[in-house]
């Protein structure tokens, strides 16, 4: 959103849209029709949405539409992805800084599906098999009691967020939705 005309942010760390100079509360962001109080995790550095989750996202400037309402500088609106009802759908995004994972499975095909979702910071982790990597490879006893003080006394902060949901097709035309999702900030 970020590159669109008339959007921007603080910087490239935070993901908060600023747009056409309003403040950053003036951008209301709605997850199926529901608004948001605080979609972001602290510091704006990431939202609180798995992206293999979303199934539409539409942006206005401006012109929102009325149930944008309380949106004064831009609105986003992002609806949920179905679960799957025909087949077996998996995704798995590691990086050294972050990973996610989702899976959508029919439990009774072409009737009942149900996903799962989850997403966090990995660098913590990393970090610490690192440091056993390193000590495995060079270290000595003081390098070894280091790393193990390291690792009891250092949590760097986190984030972790949890969706689900299941989809329940009655006919043709007649099918129920449901998305639950937990996001949490992680400081020791």
């Amino acid at each position: 959103i970020k590159t669109l005309p008339g959007v921007t942010s603080t910087s490239d760390l935070n993901v908060r849209p600023f747009v056409r100079g309003g403040n950053e509360d003036e951008t209301r962001v709605f997850w199926n029709y529901i608004p948001l109080i605080q979609p972001y995790h602290v510091l704006s550095a990431y939202s609180i949405f798995n992206m293999e989750t979303t199934n539409n996202l539409r942006f206005y400037a401006g012109g929102f539409p009325v149930e944008g309402n309380g949106s004064l500088s831009g609105a986003i609106f992002m609806e949920s992805k179905p679960a799957p009802l025909d087949s077996l759908e998996a995704v798995v995004d590691v990086s050294l800084l972050r990973g996610n994972v989702y899976m959508g499975a029919p439990i009774i095909k072409d009737k009942f599906g149900v996903y799962f979702s989850y997403q966090a910071f990995i660098y913590d982790w990393a970090l610490k098999r690192i440091a056993d990597g390193a000590v495995l490879l060079f270290g000595d006893e003081k390098a070894k009691n280091d790393v193990e003080q390291y690792k009891k006394y250092v949590e760097l902060p986190n984030f972790k967020d949890l969706e689900f949901g299941f989809n329940y097709q009655f006919s043709n035309n007649t099918h129920i939705e449901y998305t639950a999702l937990y996001a949490n900030d992680i400081y020791v």
